[in-house]
């Protein structure tokens, strides 16, 4: 009999998280929304000394160019070409699917109730008042289409800033606060 002697090294294993680093900027006319993959964490398995230099993976995510309808928005990645040749990915591991959403940039006129506009830091013993024939003022808000759609008239914050006002007629800019996601493109002066 001939013996044969074998050296076996026992790896260890880690869960690791899963990130997306999105690049780049999508079509004109488009928003980039958000990214989200499955599965968010990755099993690894390695030496002790692998698995301490190793806390993420990190996958990158060209969006340049892209559009609501681009083919590119789901797509399904190796983990190994992300990481290190020291660890191995578990099978059950192996592939990222990953969902990009970009969806067409809106812009939406809105009427504001004019008594919707608070005064802020408005001086002791003034009071303030809106002067206009009309109930409402007109704002423009942009951002992408969901955002827009699910857009409540509640969501905005909205008023105006009379610090050191004393008696008088003043037009001010009204100040805006939208919801995530939005922007205010246009706002009438308030008098």
């Amino acid at each position: 009999y001939k013996k044969v002697k074998v050296v076996a090294q026992v790896l260890k294993d880690k869960k690791i998280p899963v990130k997306i680093d999105v690049k780049g900027e999508p079509a004109p006319g488009y928003e980039y929304v958000g990214t989200s993959c499955l599965p968010e964490e990755i099993k690894v398995a390695g030496t002790s000394k692998a698995l301490a230099e190793i806390s993420e993976v990190v996958i990158p995510v060209d969006i340049t160019g892209m559009t609501s309808s681009s083919p590119k928005l789901e797509q399904n990645v190796l983990v190994s070409d992300y990481i290190s040749d020291n660890v191995t990915v578990l099978d059950d591991y192996s592939t990222i699917s990953i969902k990009i959403t970009i969806e067409p940039h809106e812009v939406k006129a809105l009427k504001l109730r004019l008594s919707d506009i608070h005064f802020l830091l408005l001086e002791d013993g003034y009071k303030a008042e809106i002067i206009s024939e009309n109930s409402f003022v007109d704002i423009v808000v942009s951002g992408n289409s969901s955002s827009i759609n699910n857009f409540d008239m509640k969501d905005i914050s909205a008023s105006i800033n009379c610090s050191g006002l004393k008696e008088g007629v003043y037009e001010l800019p009204l100040e805006v606060k939208l919801g995530e996601h939005l922007k205010l493109e246009k706002s009438e002066k308030i008098k």
